[in-house]
């Protein structure tokens, strides 16, 4: 429980204090606080102002000492959906500099952001920061944990001939690094002969899920409090990564047996597990990507479609308020309407046009 003197917002004011200032005096009190915040964020995770005070401090030089700073990232549970503006502030305080993360605390920030990535405002942010990401491979500290993360945002439309190059190019400089191979064997996928994976990569395993008991307790928070709402389920305003049947955030589908279509590498791979296939989250980037195009036209059910419409209908109204309102949209129109006839073109299914539009 937490006093008016003890509230989650004085915590982490004593601990941005501690941040900029600290003596082995305010260890056990700073400690103090760590009990308090942690054991209030398992419960009903933390907001996201009070997750952009954490990052603040996570993302720059600070003079916590790394156990500390470890216990700070096992409590950056988001109790709603995560903002762009904290995943721009986590990829901006990667690589080199004094004014950048600690490299602990960067390998840190890329495990969490493949946490959460289900739980993200919006899934194309790190789509948009793809370039940013995939120039930091070069980084020997950070690959091993940055690879995974490519691996789960990277479609065909992300592999160029120049990052097809300079993936050959460091694979020759590194060796058969494990991370590295299982991205050359991605980008094989998409544009099969561009690289010579075999001579490259050898043999090549997945990759481990960071943190399996805090994706589960992550579910949990939202779980309870999906629970706890005043508002009927029919009545909630759907979001893209919890919006039908039973709860089933695309992070927990490792843990219950499921697969999401990130998981699904090849066609091979679809038809191994095509009925243990779950589609969440949908955005329009994901429209030309083959694996989904092939699982629609295999798929029977008409949720398929109806996901699909659902996430081309917010699309097309964003870029209609854009139009009224006078202001940029997210995405060009011509490359939202180039995305949804890839789609349309292989799946022959038609698309519905929001009736606010016709």
């Amino acid at each position: 429980m937490f006093t008016s003197t003890h509230t989650p917002q004085n915590i982490i004011l004593t601990v941005q204090t501690a941040s900029e200032t600290q003596t082995k005096k305010n260890f056990p009190v700073l400690k103090t606080h760590l009990e308090k915040i942690q054991s209030h964020a398992q419960q009903h995770g933390l907001t996201t102002a009070t997750l952009k005070r954490l990052l603040e401090v996570l993302t720059s030089p600070n003079a916590l000492d790394h156990t500390t700073q470890k216990a700070l990232f096992k409590i950056l549970y988001p109790a709603g959906q995560v903002p762009s503006h904290l995943i721009c502030m986590a990829v901006n305080a990667l690589g080199y500099g004094s004014r950048k993360a600690s490299v602990s605390n960067q390998q840190l920030l890329l495990k969490w952001m493949i946490v959460i990535h289900d739980v993200l405002e919006d899934k194309s942010i790190l789509s948009s920061l793809y370039s940013v990401l995939f120039n930091l491979l070069d980084m020997n500290s950070l690959r091993a944990d940055l690879c995974p993360l490519l691996a789960q945002i990277t479609r065909r439309k992300h592999v160029r001939p120049f990052r097809v190059q300079m993936l050959q190019d460091l694979s020759q400089k590194v060796g058969r690094e494990p991370a590295l191979s299982k991205i050359m064997q991605i980008y094989d996928t998409y544009a099969p002969g561009m690289l010579d994976v075999k001579k490259a990569t050898g043999r090549v395993l997945e990759f481990s899920h960071p943190d399996f008991e805090w994706a589960n307790q992550l579910q949990r928070i939202r779980e309870k409090a999906d629970h706890l709402s005043a508002d009927p389920p029919h009545q909630r305003e759907a979001t893209p990564s919890f919006r039908r049947g039973p709860k089933r955030p695309r992070l927990s589908a490792s843990v219950e047996g499921s697969y999401s279509l990130d998981r699904i590498d090849n066609a091979e791979d679809l038809v191994n597990n095509v009925e243990k296939v779950r589609i969440t989250g949908l955005a329009t980037s994901d429209l030309d990507d083959p694996v989904l195009q092939i699982y629609v036209t295999l798929g029977s059910e008409d949720s398929h479609t109806e996901d699909v419409n659902e996430c081309l209908s917010k699309a097309f109204m964003q870029q209609h308020e854009s139009l009224t309102s006078g202001r940029d949209a997210k995405k060009p129109l011509v490359e939202v309407l180039d995305e949804a006839l890839a789609y349309t073109q292989y799946t022959k299914v038609g698309i519905k046009i929001p009736g606010s539009l016709k």
